[in-house]
C-alpha cells in the first residue's frame, strides 16, 4: 500500500511539473507573438520611409528643367525629400568612396 501511494505521489509531482513547464512555454510564446505584432508596424513604417531611389538625368537637360522636376516630386505626398547632386559633386563623392574602400 505504501509503495502504491509513493508511486501515485511521484506521478502527480511529475504531472504538476509538466503542467507548469507547458503553461510557462505557452505564455512565453504568446508574449513573443504579441511583441512581434506590436513592432511590425514600426518596422513597416521604417522600411517605407527609407526607400531610396536614384534618378539619373541626361547630360543635355537644362537646370531649369531639373529644378521643375524636383519641385514636382517635392509636391507629391509620398515623397519625403529630394536632393539634386550635380555631376561634379557625384564624381567627387565617388572618388572619396573609392579612396576609402582602397584604404581598407
Amino acid at each position: 500500500m505504501q509503495t502504491q501511494d509513493y508511486t501515485i505521489r511521484r506521478r502527480l509531482t511529475a504531472s504538476y511539473v509538466t503542467s507548469v513547464v507547458s503553461i510557462t512555454l505557452v505564455l512565453f510564446m504568446v508574449g513573443l507573438v504579441g511583441i512581434l505584432l506590436l513592432n511590425t508596424r514600426k518596422l513597416s513604417d521604417y522600411v517605407k520611409e527609407n526607400v531610396g531611389i536614384s534618378l539619373y538625368l541626361n547630360e543635355d537637360i537644362r537646370e531649369v528643367d531639373i529644378f521643375s522636376l524636383q519641385k514636382l516630386l517635392d509636391s507629391k505626398k509620398y515623397v519625403k525629400e529630394t536632393r539634386y547632386i550635380t555631376r561634379e559633386k557625384a564624381a567627387e563623392d565617388f572618388q572619396k568612396e573609392i579612396k576609402h574602400n582602397y584604404s581598407l
